[in-house]
């Protein structure tokens, strides 16, 4: 199923880390057709890989530390025999899954009807920052909304 989407509102852009993206990215962010959230550390904006398709966007960074990746998908598996299953943890004051497999810290949860996965890797497995799930849940607390394309209302003026 395609969900449906919450936009939040026009205001709520933040204009600096729009500002900090390279115009290629910038562009894709606003061609999103789901609400694009990005991290806020300039660093990681410098040099992103965002990818917008119908239904998902991606967005991938890296730094000399770490490796972030965040997907935003509004395709929706469910079944109406399996009750949905609910993390155990909160994310951006939303229900949410975090694990760690093969070194990599993920945060997953549902913002505005779209699923978000955020998934960090330390460059070296034994850094300190990927001892715990702390940095995942700071990278995912300090996202910021830049935008999408939002559909206009009917009867709106192009």
């Amino acid at each position: 199923m395609i969900a449906a989407v919450t936009w939040p509102p026009a205001a709520s852009v933040d204009r600096t880390a729009l500002a900090a993206l390279p115009k290629t990215a910038a562009h894709v962010a606003r061609a999103s057709r789901v609400p694009v959230l990005v991290p806020s550390q300039r660093e990681l904006l410098a040099a992103p890989v965002l990818v917008a398709r119908e239904h998902w966007t991606s967005f991938w960074a890296k730094t000399d530390a770490i490796t972030v990746s965040l997907t935003m998908t509004r395709l929706a598996r469910k079944y109406p025999s399996i009750p949905p299953f609910r993390g155990a943890r909160a994310v951006r004051g939303a229900p949410a899954f975090v694990t760690m497999n093969e070194s990599i810290w993920s945060a997953s949860w549902t913002e505005n009807g779209v699923s978000y996965a955020l998934d960090v890797e330390c460059a070296s497995p034994e850094a300190p920052a990927c001892a715990s799930d702390a940095l995942v849940l700071e990278l995912a607390s300090e996202l910021v909304y830049v935008g999408g394309d939002v559909p206009r209302a009917a009867g709106d003026m192009p």
